[in-house]
């Protein structure tokens, strides 16, 4: 059997080590085989902060991961650093994808950064996004579970996460439903949930 972790808003420094702990011992005593973070690794997008979420996820036992960016993951109050070097911090540790690709243990799972250097809080899909994840989903292997992760949810699980879709969410789940996603990975909204 093949376990697949999500994880999301980790927040690091204003994370919670008892969290932290507990996520460590579960990946410890199931047979993971792949980690997701959909993004808000830090609070504050700070380096110190990036170090710190880096440290954790690369500790977790399992041999692929799948990470992306958040809002938090932009630097808020240095509003200088997000024209043009927005995601500098974030790469440094992640690199410069930030829509990766992972097939590993029966998963297939497609990343779609829904973030923007302009905007803090809500996200966005554009058309080449949505066609870009919709042809990677077509061409999974066969057998593989189609799986689309974003930081900002495409569903809302309550009126209130309404606001927290991107633009084009509705496009991009009819687009991706018909190219075979069959579980979407979202945070952003701090509320555990599932949506069928």
């Amino acid at each position: 059997m093949s376990v697949l972790m999500h994880l999301s808003d980790l927040h690091f420094g204003a994370h919670d080590p008892r969290a932290c702990a507990a996520v460590q011992a579960l990946a410890r005593a199931l047979p993971v085989s792949v980690v997701v973070v959909s993004g808000d690794l830090t609070q504050r997008a700070t380096v110190p902060q990036f170090e710190a979420a880096h440290a954790f996820i690369s500790a977790l036992p399992v041999r692929h991961t799948l990470v992306m960016p958040g809002n938090h993951d932009l630097p808020l109050f240095a509003w200088w650093e997000r024209l043009g070097g927005a995601y500098r911090r974030y790469a440094r540790w992640w690199g410069g994808d930030r829509e990766p690709v992972c097939d590993a243990g029966g998963f297939f799972v497609v990343g779609v950064d829904t973030t923007r250097a302009w905007r803090h809080r809500r996200g966005s899909l554009s058309p080449e996004q949505i066609d870009r994840a919709a042809q990677r989903l077509a061409g999974a292997p066969p057998g593989r579970w189609r799986i689309l992760a974003t930081h900002h949810p495409l569903v809302a699980r309550h009126p209130g996460d309404a606001d927290h879709r991107p633009h084009r969410a509705a496009e991009a789940l009819a687009r991706w439903r018909a190219a075979g996603a069959e579980l979407l990975l979202s945070g952003h909204a701090h509320a555990p949930g599932l949506v069928e």
